[in-house]
């Protein structure tokens, strides 16, 4: 009996040793796999340092004449990327002596490159090919030049309008010319300024009457 409680014991002895050496070797992998991962997390991040993402998405429109072979250095123009626009916007050019006719919400007439149009003046109403749109901003400063910049926005004006041309036509730079609405008047009133050549008055706002200066006369 104490020979085979001896020879139990080798035998749970040598187990006990394979347990461990495979124990060991399991271990030994681990940590060759953990130096691989660590390695390839290396190579990873080396690898994204390479790509340059732009601020914004876009696509596109022209690369600057680089072949597989070429080489570039920092500062190298690569390509153009044409941004995509969520929201169209009309960029006006208004002359210095008409910005104080022009505030943020009037409302705008705009006739865009390749879509005729037939544009009656102080009539908007009866325009064909005519699209609406209202200021949306007007910048502070000039261009240099002595006119100013106004960003207008789509905005319907009539029920027979339904927002601007799709994208797939009203491609951004296209050129338009836009005529901001002022206070209406009878049309008599209208043909008689235009004839005479008067200049267009500023609408008043509304409930921001002038006062009447008050002079004080001195007592006698």
């Amino acid at each position: 009996k104490e020979e085979e409680i001896e020879s139990k014991r080798q035998e749970i002895d040598i187990k006990n040793q394979l347990a461990r050496q495979k124990a060991l070797d399991e271990f030994q992998k681990a940590q060759s796999i953990e130096k691989e991962l660590s390695e390839l997390k290396n190579k990873r991040g080396e690898y994204d340092r390479l790509d340059i993402c732009a601020p914004r998405s876009g696509v596109i429109q022209q690369w600057n004449g680089l072949t597989g072979s070429d080489s570039v250095k920092e500062g190298d123009h690569l390509f153009i990327l044409v941004p995509v626009a969520s929201e169209l916007a009309v960029e006006m050019t208004i002359r210095g002596n008409d910005m104080p006719l022009v505030h943020e919400g009037d409302p705008v007439r705009l006739q865009f490159e390749g879509w005729p149009a037939v544009q009656f003046v102080g009539w908007p109403s009866v325009a064909i090919g005519t699209f609406g749109g209202k200021v949306n901003r007007v910048f502070p400063t000039d261009d240099g030049n002595g006119n100013f910049k106004v960003l207008v926005t789509a905005d319907n004006h009539f029920k027979r309008e339904n927002g601007w041309p799709d994208d797939r036509y009203l491609r951004q730079g296209v050129r338009a010319n836009g005529w901001v609405l002022l206070q209406e008047v009878p049309l008599g009133y209208e043909l008689w300024r235009q004839l005479n050549g008067f200049p267009p008055t500023a609408a008043a706002k509304p409930g921001k009457e002038e006062k009447t200066a008050k002079i004080k006369l001195p007592k006698e």
